[in-house]
């Protein structure tokens, strides 16, 4: 039997595996979310989404912190959204997602609950 454990596949679950289940939750709920989007008939909406998803399989994997998280997916989003084109052309490189998080354009900040409106 071959070893499954060595496959791209293998690593994948592997990794998905070491993942808390509120991680789990939040990519599969932001997914659902995304294909119902698509499904009704707004591209913009479930193409945001999904791109939101990646960077936060990307974000999760590599254990960012919520903080820097939440900017790595706002920066991701926010260049997703301003590109027309296919999927391929509008994807942007983790080199332009970490430039616009570093830039602060995209900045992130905490409230107290109490405090919104």
């Amino acid at each position: 039997m071959p070893d499954f454990k060595n496959t791209v596949g293998g690593r994948f679950l592997t990794m998905l595996e070491a993942q808390a289940p509120a991680n789990f939750a939040m990519v599969m709920s932001t997914g659902i979310v995304s294909v119902a989007l698509h499904l009704l008939d707004y591209p913009i909406g479930a193409r945001l989404l999904f791109w939101l998803n990646a960077a936060l399989c990307v974000g999760l994997q590599e254990g960012m912190p919520l903080m820097r998280l939440a900017a790595f997916c706002n920066s991701a989003g926010t260049l997703v959204i301003t590109r027309r084109g296919a999927i391929g052309l509008a994807l942007p490189t983790r080199e332009q997602v970490e430039a616009l998080a570093a830039s602060e354009a995209c900045r992130v900040t905490c409230l107290p609950l109490d405090s919104m409106p």
